[in-house]
């Protein structure tokens, strides 16, 4: 049935079907998806700065300083051998490289916060608090380094024991002073503070302090506390000194991310008398003796190439796309980063700034923007004024406006690129203007961006252009010399497939951007293509658009082009919003299109009769599963050309109201007559098949069949004349009346012709039963006479069945 179906709509190259509804959009292009997987492992191509990268990564390892995680060294190493693909004997020479390297100088940094509780010393019941630290070698305590040791030589001669300025009457300084410390040993050497109460009136401990210079090796050093310790006296008795407390940790101790807490201040002897505690943050960092050539932002790049070269291996061993990675590193690779960031001395801040300018990079091979968004906005919240030296800044401003300018790039083309019926893709697109937003809005991007425009202003410029691009590409693949309607129906068809995306893109500007991606769009659309029908009604070609549309097409294809023209400019009008104007309102063709529509509605009623002609022709019984009424082909035929008709009509939109009611009448009437005539080819067939004969007292099965699908076809074709409401007919009635203030009988004539269709399928329905009932009553009347006078002649079943058959 199908196939006879579709034989009977190509039997003229299905006119009617390339009208009654919108084109299909075609498919959209796979676009990027985002599911790039990495096959290669390193995106730096220069294997000398790879090979230094790996020394770097070595070393790092080899010097790991302060308390952190428990994975062997040789773990690290082999995490970095593998992250790294460097086979085992050039390992083992960069391995040997990175050992003989000088060991880096190890640094303490001490933030002195505040301190709290403190014994008053003075007359007021206050102190002047300050404080003085430094760094003890080997394992000796501060009451040992009194004593002089002519055969350790600790400290060199510029490290010196720093102190904090004085705060004045108060038992609960605060300080927040910060100081640098070296370190000789890490294992073995320990931190010391001291709280000391300055005295204005004597030599004190703070202008003992004064003579720090001076001390050379440990004699100086046993000098020096001597000095403090006889200056330290506040009167006569021994019991009361400037003391105020001591705080001795081991530099073994401190994590490798470092700590933040408050100390218990600890006595020097038993005579001294402490309380309280002080806020001490303390963590380790590393300086490497570089010559004046290396680039100061070192750390900050090799930590870069570090991120991106883990987090490469991770995607590859993941075997998952790209978009799929979230930042999750194994511990071995978080510890070298972590071991990395500190011997750099990366503040949290900048290892934020490391791993965006690590993974914004790497936008080209489809990392996500989702992941991209949660980095920024960490990195964002980390940053104050002032937190980065110039150059860092310069590093993230080249970033952003890299970043800005992939974004930017990308909308241009985003149509082509993004497949609105994959989540996923838009999705992403949704994120990624998520994340521009964020960016632009940040105070960082106003810091390292000089000479923005705003973020409102520069979408609305890429969108327009975005648009341009669009629809200049469109001209170009669709430019037709031969025939200037297709071209223009064809560069339309593709601007109404844009707009369907509308509801993709919009929701999306509008969450993230805050602005109407739809009016933008569409208004650059009726822009340009106002101006390219402009260029074309001046065109002095011999085949132009403007002699297509004004002259009555002669053929019927010329004719369909006329009308598909049509059709897509009203379609491109329908995404407009209501009540505003636009440049397309000036066009007039209403006139040439009702000339088109006038010259179709009779080529249709000729095609149509034709149709029903093929449709008997090739009509054949209808085998439905379950079902037990009977039906033939040519009814789905009938049906679907007055369906078809109806549906082409509703887009031809015919603009003259009195034209459009003309219109509708013969279009009714041309329904009805094919109705009739569908109707009179089914009877005759009926007759044919022998069903209007002599009559017969016993009628074939195949004969009732027939008789019973002829039945069925009439009624499901008068129902189809139910086409009131279709053609919206109240709607144009109202119309007409306001604008001629006349009684329409077009009216009155379409409820007449449709009537009267319904009338004659119904008498013919009628008539054909009735027939058929007068044949059967003979044998109706013989069978309840044998039921009635003869019941025990056989069971009641078997009587009944010649009735139940009937």
């Amino acid at each position: 049935m199908g196939n006879k179906k579709l034989l009977v709509q190509a039997s003229d190259g299905y006119f009617f079907e390339q009208f009654s509804k919108s084109p299909e959009p075609e498919e959209d292009p796979p676009g990027q998806d985002n599911q790039l997987t990495i096959v290669k492992l390193s995106i730096n191509d220069n294997n000398e700065r790879l090979y230094d990268l790996y020394v770097e990564t070595l070393y790092t390892i080899v010097h790991k300083i302060g308390r952190s995680s428990p994975i062997p060294e040789t773990q690290l190493i082999k995490y970095a051998k593998d992250a790294f693909q460097i086979d085992g004997q050039y390992h083992q020479k960069l391995l040997d490289k990175a050992m003989k390297e000088k060991p880096p100088i190890v640094l303490l940094n001490v933030h002195l916060l505040e301190a709290r509780d403190l014994i008053a010393k003075d007359i007021n019941g206050f102190s002047d608090p300050f404080a003085m630290m430094g760094i003890i070698p080997d394992q000796r305590r501060i009451s040992d380094i009194g004593e002089e040791n002519s055969g350790d030589e600790g400290l060199a001669e510029d490290l010196g024991t720093p102190a904090s300025p004085k705060d004045k009457k108060t038992l609960n300084p605060k300080w927040n002073e910060k100081f640098q410390l070296f370190v000789d040993d890490v294992e073995k050497d320990m931190f010391h503070l001291d709280i000391w109460d300055h005295d204005d009136e004597d030599r004190s401990v703070l202008d003992a302090v004064a003579s720090l210079n001076q001390v050379s090796g440990l004699k100086g050093i046993g000098r020096y506390f001597k000095e403090i310790t006889q200056s330290a006296r506040a009167s006569d008795n021994d019991f009361v000194d400037d003391f105020l407390g001591a705080v001795t940790l081991r530099i073994a101790d401190i994590p490798s991310s470092g700590l933040e807490e408050w100390f218990d201040l600890e006595k020097r002897s038993e005579k001294s008398e402490v309380s309280g505690k002080v806020k001490l943050k303390l963590w380790l960092s590393t300086r490497e003796e570089r010559s004046d050539e290396i680039d100061d932002l070192m750390d900050v790049k090799q930590h870069i190439e570090l991120i991106r070269q883990f987090a490469l291996q991770e995607i590859r061993i993941s075997g998952a796309p790209v978009s799929f990675y979230q930042g999750n590193l194994p511990e071995t690779a978080t510890t070298i980063l972590h071991q990395h960031a500190i011997q750099g001395d990366l503040t949290e801040l900048h290892q934020a700034m490391c791993h965006w300018l690590a993974y914004s990079a790497m936008l080209n091979i489809g990392i996500s923007y989702a992941f991209l968004y949660d980095i920024l906005t960490k990195l964002i919240s980390l940053w104050a004024p002032l937190a980065l030296d110039k150059d860092e800044e310069n590093m993230l401003g080249e970033s952003f406006i890299m970043f800005d300018n992939y974004c930017k790039s990308f909308l241009l083309e985003h149509r082509q690129k993004i497949n609105v019926k994959k989540r996923s893709q838009v999705d992403s697109f949704a994120n990624m203007i998520r994340c521009l937003k964020l960016l632009r809005d940040s105070p960082l991007y106003s810091k390292c961006v000089i000479y923005q425009k705003s973020l409102d202003e520069d979408l609305n410029h890429v969108l327009r252009e975005s648009a341009n691009k669009y629809f200049n590409d469109k001209v170009k693949e669709f430019q037709n010399d031969e025939s200037p309607c297709t071209e223009f129906h064809d560069i339309v068809r593709s601007l109404i497939k844009a707009c369907h995306k509308f509801t993709n893109f919009d929701p999306i500007f509008k969450t993230y951007a805050g602005i109407d991606y739809c009016d933008i769009t569409y208004r650059e659309f009726d822009r340009l293509l106002n101006d390219y029908i402009c260029a074309e009604m001046m065109s002095e070609k011999k085949k132009d658009l403007k002699t297509s549309l004004m002259s009555i097409p002669e053929d019927e294809h010329s004719l369909n082009m006329v009308l598909k023209v049509h059709f897509a400019l009203s379609e491109f009008k329908s995404f407009r919003v209501p009540k505003q104007k636009y440049r397309l309102d000036n066009l007039e063709w209403d006139t040439t299109f009702d000339r088109a529509i006038c010259k179709w509605m009779d080529i249709a009623r000729t095609k149509a009769f034709a149709r029903v002609d093929l449709a008997c022709q090739l009509d054949a019984q209808i085998q439905i599963t379950a079902n037990e009424v009977r039906h033939t082909s040519s009814y789905v035929d009938i049906c679907h050309i007055v369906e078809q008709m109806l549906s082409a009509w509703d887009r031809m939109e015919v603009k003259d109201v009195c034209l459009r009611a003309e219109l509708t009448e013969k279009l009714v009437q041309c329904i009805c007559k094919i109705a009739e005539y569908y109707i009179d080819r089914v009877m005759a067939q009926l007759a044919t098949d022998g069903f209007c004969g002599q009559l017969q007292p016993f009628l074939p099965p195949a004969l009732v069949n027939i008789f019973c699908a002829a039945i069925n076809n009439c009624e499901q074709v008068r129902r189809t004349l139910i086409v009131g409401e279709k053609l919206r007919l109240d709607e144009l009635l109202d119309a007409y009346k306001l604008k001629t203030h006349k009684e329409p009988k077009w009216r009155a004539n379409i409820d007449k012709d449709l009537e009267t269709c319904e009338k004659f399928i119904g008498e013919q329905i009628d008539c054909t039963i009735d027939r058929m009932s007068r044949r059967q009553l003979p044998q109706l009347k013989k069978h309840v006479f044998h039921l009635a006078w003869s019941p025990a002649a056989c069971p009641v079943d078997q009587a009944l069945k010649p009735l139940t058959d009937m």
